[in-house]
């Protein structure tokens, strides 16, 4: 392994685990699938020894109600409106909208 905490190849996961635990990990494979880096990360995360500090942190979430309903005849009434020559302008069109609503 290198001396940054970056890990090439799964190979370079396991075998430091197996060394400072002294166990066999047989079950984790070191062909690269995502599978197999993620049962990696598992055991990196549950053998490991990285300080994590216990940050306070509070998070205020809401949750408003939006009523669009009044909105939803307006796209299906752009669809059958001439002025509009092609998807693009309908595009723009309900682009706008959508950027008033939000």
């Amino acid at each position: 392994m290198s001396a940054t905490p970056v890990i090439n190849n799964l190979y370079e996961a396991k075998a430091p685990l197996e060394m400072t635990r002294g166990e066999k990990f047989d079950e984790l494979k070191t062909f690269s699938t995502i599978t197999n880096a993620l049962a990696k990360q598992e055991k990196l995360m549950l053998h490991g020894i990285r300080y994590r500090p216990n940050y306070k942190i509070a998070i205020a979430e809401s949750f408003p109600k939006i009523s669009g309903e009044h909105l939803r005849p307006q796209p299906i009434n752009a669809l059958h409106a001439p002025i509009f020559k092609n998807f693009r302008d309908l595009e723009k069109t309900l682009v706008t909208k959508l950027k008033n609503v939000v």
